[in-house]
């Protein structure tokens, strides 16, 4: 709101320019009016839709100091000059179509100032007619909120955290009720996707292993999401990209991506964008020093996976980890015939491994479990006539 306040005539008496201004109705001189709007602190500016593109014909120092634009850049241009690439398309649109049918608009809009930082920006635009009542301009009023938006962002965050967190203690639960009547890690693997997928803090999650000879990811258990970007996922971390699962695998250290865009972390971000998934994580599922696979969560949620979320996710990468590891003790145990081997390393050449240079004996490695901090119990199966 710009407004001129009449001073008492007491006061009035003592500033004869502003008792000049002023006659006894009370009616404001044009000159006052200007100069209240040229030095108002909100930001106001003139577009005159009679001409191509209906740019700005004036601006005020208010317009100036927030938008870091001087008047003689910007006279001349349509008002758009401030969008950029994350303002919302629709709003943009909407604003458009209220100055199209000459109506008043009022909305918040992400608009980015000269040296390229993004602000929050109240527009409200109104049209203005002469005596004839044709249209001769748009007045726009700007108030930069960025502040008060920052703050309803972060209580958004934090309400949004709070059911992540909510739905990660539901997974664990289930977790912890499936290791008594699960008997399988495909069982474990199946259900963790299941139960995040059917978060509403989640869009899917998948979790696959590496082919420690090929590097080829093989996708074990997925549930939410969808089959092509899936198969481009595990193809792009076999051939060598650096996607979430992939740094994950590497580095066997949890991994997150936040803020996803069309236009970021190449190929990948852009079909994960092109989906809604807006955040990643993967957590490298295992026990103690030996990994298992890779837990890869996506969600709509551009910060997911911060602060206690990212926490808590850590967490549950150590449960299934422990779950698992759980599963493939029971399954030893039940096995009919178990077989211990325990043997040296010297020469840096596993002892079974050189017996298939001198024979058909082939030898897979299946998976390890640890029994103590420097011990560990492999299986494996042996193929070939000189298996004996």
């Amino acid at each position: 709101v710009v407004c001129v306040v009449r001073r008492a005539a007491s006061e009035a008496g003592d500033h004869p320019d502003v008792a000049d201004d002023l006659d006894v109705a009370g009616e404001v001189d044009p000159s006052v009016r200007t100069r209240a709007m040229e030095n108002a602190a909100i930001a106001l500016c003139l577009s005159d839709p009679r001409q191509p593109d209906n740019p700005l014909v004036w601006v005020n120092e208010g317009f100036e100091t927030m938008t870091g634009y001087d008047a003689e850049e910007v006279l001349g241009q349509n008002c758009r000059f401030l969008q950029g690439e994350d303002t919302d398309p629709e709003r943009v649109a909407e604003l458009r179509e209220a100055v199209e049918a000459e109506e008043p608009v009022s909305l918040e809009l992400l608009n980015y100032q000269k040296d390229g930082m993004p602000f929050w920006n109240q527009v409200d635009v109104v049209p203005i007619y002469d005596d004839d009542g044709e249209l001769v301009h748009y007045l726009g009023s700007q108030s930069d909120i960025t502040e008060r938006k920052e703050h309803e962002q972060e209580l958004r965050q934090q309400r949004e955290q709070l059911v992540a967190l909510n739905g990660l203690n539901r997974v664990i639960r289930n977790i912890n009720n499936g290791l008594v009547s699960l008997s399988t890690r495909n069982e474990i693997e199946s259900l963790v996707c299941e139960s995040l997928a059917e978060s509403d803090s989640y869009a899917g999650a998948w979790i696959g292993d590496a082919d420690r000879n090929t590097g080829a990811v093989n996708v074990r258990a997925a549930a939410g999401i969808d089959e092509e970007f899936l198969d481009a996922e595990t193809e792009a971390t076999s051939a060598g990209e650096e996607t979430p699962t992939k740094l994950a695998l590497d580095t066997r250290e949890m991994q997150t991506v936040s803020g996803i865009t069309a236009n970021s972390h190449g190929e990948w971000g852009r079909e994960a964008a092109e989906r809604g998934y807006r955040a990643a994580v993967a957590i490298p599922i295992g026990f103690q020093r030996f990994e298992y696979d890779v837990l890869t969560i996506y969600a709509d949620r551009p910060r997911a996976f911060s602060g206690q979320e990212r926490d808590a996710v850590d967490e549950l990468g150590q449960i299934v980890g422990h779950a698992i590891n759980a599963i493939e003790r029971k399954e030893a145990l039940l096995n009919n015939v178990v077989t211990e081997l325990e043997f040296e390393l010297s020469d840096g050449v596993d002892p079974l491994v050189g017996r298939t240079e001198e024979s058909d004996l082939v030898v897979e490695f299946q998976h390890t479990v640890p029994t103590r901090d420097d011990a560990a119990v492999q299986f494996i199966r042996l193929a070939g006539e000189a298996t004996d």
